[in-house]
């Protein structure tokens, strides 16, 4: 049993199968995410390294170098370069396209350790290196600016704890970062001549706060059935309480800190300072987690907004900078209506040459089904819906309804023969079958080479290739299984065929002039098609 035979002689099963799709595609549909473009991962890796205080010359030669001749052995390695500077080394691996960069995060971490294990110049006050990875997912979704006039001194300590919690509890957050603004520091002033006077350094009073500012457990104690856990809370909760550290003895008397240094609670040095309005501020960059949908987190976070900023004070104000979801929003708004007016004209198109209701309903409804198909698609290959997805089946939506339009063209030729439906539909599908699948497969050829390209470009190009090629096939096993069937219980012959003998010359002229009857006047669309027939047909006899 071929497939248009299966699909007329089992309606039941064939509906079954259909109504599986839809269901299965607003299921998928409903769990896509929404993005602008599709999620672009460069084939390169970053290892950040930091040593604090050190000059560029020793990062070079004490880290830089280092981890440049092990990580040369990386498998896969394109090409490998490297920056250093004041206290950072920057050391980036690209790979050629199509790499596993899960994998060879695990390699570059093997020989980050060796490294550290075997090469005796690595200094022990480095910071562990950590890798990072880009990824478009990772680019924030929403900018915000926050200003304040009385608060701004604890403006960021309110908004990290207050707001930045807040928004990091929110389903598909993924970080909330914070610039500008005064950040909370405890600032030691040394005097250096009473520090000297004293023989004391720096290095001492770095020491004794390290060894005083800790938190110890001391074990356990256990009363019957009950196990108390002690521990030794020594970390600093008061300015105050760092006076009195002590430092050591100068000729028999105590040397406390208060004696050679003055203890501020303070900020941190400003490095970067932002204003919005010219009013000073901080900024607050929001990124969402990978594959969620863009607009939905966005939603909640402006829901979530306007929740917190009740409960601040009245000076603190936030605005939305910059909102990428209100831009994916407007580009896919965009693309739809080209696709449902895409798709309407094509069933127009349709209903204009077939001028048969059923058979144009029957062709339009090819459409429909060969989009839900690219939607479950999309679902279980992890895409999202993008402006390429939505080119692509915009694309597709007029390519879509070619397999139909034969296989309801010939199973009506054999309805005239008079043949029942359901043989009609049979062999008028079976006729065609490889025709349209010759036809499919030639238009699916033409959009695999995209599927080679490599670099960014490939990665738009090949996805909006394999959209297409997935939707003209569901097309195809549309047309041979789900219309025959409906073509088998809709598709009538309703009065004469126009021009005697028609049929044998030009298939579709009854088709088209299936409406008229016998001694009943010919409406304007007749006339044309009456006129247009005689054209083509004085044209091809020359």
């Amino acid at each position: 049993m071929n497939l248009p035979e299966f699909g007329v002689k089992k309606p039941v099963t064939n509906l079954m199968i259909f109504s599986s799709i839809i269901i299965i595609a607003f299921y998928s549909l409903s769990k896509l995410g929404i993005d602008m473009m599709p999620e672009i991962e460069p084939p390169a890796i970053t290892v950040i390294t930091s040593y604090p205080g050190a000059a560029s010359e020793d990062v070079e030669q004490r880290v830089t170098e280092p981890l440049e001749n092990q990580l040369a052995t990386t498998p896969g390695l394109d090409k490998l370069t490297s920056r250093s500077v004041e206290g950072v080394s920057l050391v980036t691996l690209k790979f050629k396209w199509g790499t596993n960069l899960d994998e060879a995060s695990n390699d570059i971490r093997d020989r980050i350790e060796l490294v550290k294990r075997f090469l005796p110049d690595i200094p022990d006050e480095i910071d562990n290196p950590f890798i990072f990875k880009f990824n478009t997912a990772n680019v924030p979704i929403i900018f915000m600016g926050v200003t304040a006039e009385q608060s701004y001194s604890d403006l960021y300590e309110i908004i990290d704890k207050r707001v930045g919690d807040a928004l990091r509890q929110i389903s598909g957050v993924g970080t909330v970062q914070l610039i500008g603004g005064l950040q909370r520091q405890i600032n030691i002033w040394v005097d250096r001549e009473r520090l000297e006077g004293y023989g004391f350094s720096i290095l001492d009073i770095q020491n004794t706060l390290k060894q005083e500012n800790i938190t110890q457990p001391l074990g356990n104690i256990k009363s019957g059935l009950t196990d108390y856990l002690l521990r030794f809370p020594g970390e600093f909760e008061d300015p105050f309480e760092i006076n009195q550290v002590m430092l050591g003895s100068h000729n028999g008397n105590f040397v406390y800190l208060k004696d050679v240094a003055k203890v501020e609670d303070g900020f941190s040095e400003i490095t970067s300072e932002v204003r919005f309005d010219r009013k000073p501020g901080l900024m607050v960059m929001v990124q969402k987690q990978t594959g969620t949908n863009t607009v939905e987190v966005a939603q909640r976070i402006k829901k979530k907004l306007n929740q917190l900023e009740k409960g601040l004070p009245s000076d603190i104000k936030i605005h939305i900078m910059f909102d990428t979801s209100q831009d994916i929003v407007n580009a896919l708004d965009s693309l739809k209506s080209s696709v449902w007016i895409g798709i309407i004209f094509v069933i127009l198109v349709v209903w204009f040459f077939l001028r048969q209701l059923l058979g144009s309903l029957i062709i339009a409804l090819t459409i429909p089904f060969s989009l839900l198909i690219a939607f479950i698609y999309l679902f279980l290959s992890g895409k999202t819906i993008n402006v390429i997805s939505l080119s692509s089946l915009a694309i597709a939506s007029g390519m879509v309804v070619d397999n139909a339009i034969v296989v309801v063209d010939n199973t009506y030729r054999h309805l005239e023969r008079g043949k029942r439906p359901v043989e009609a539909a049979m062999f008028g599908t079976s006729e065609m079958f490889f025709s349209v699948a010759a036809s499919t497969l030639t238009t699916v050829v033409v959009f695999l080479p995209m599927l080679l390209v490599s670099g960014v470009i490939g990665i738009m190009f090949g996805e909006l290739a394999t959209i297409v090629t997935v939707t003209l096939i569901g097309s195809l096993f549309t047309a041979v299984t789900f219309t025959p069937m409906l073509c088998s219980k809709w598709l009538k012959v309703r009065g004469q065929p126009a021009v005697a003998g028609a049929e044998g010359k030009m298939g579709t002229g009854s088709f088209f002039l299936s409406g008229v009857k016998k001694n009943e006047p010919v409406p304007i669309f007749h006339k044309f098609y009456n006129l247009s027939e005689r054209w083509f047909t004085s044209w091809e006899n020359g």
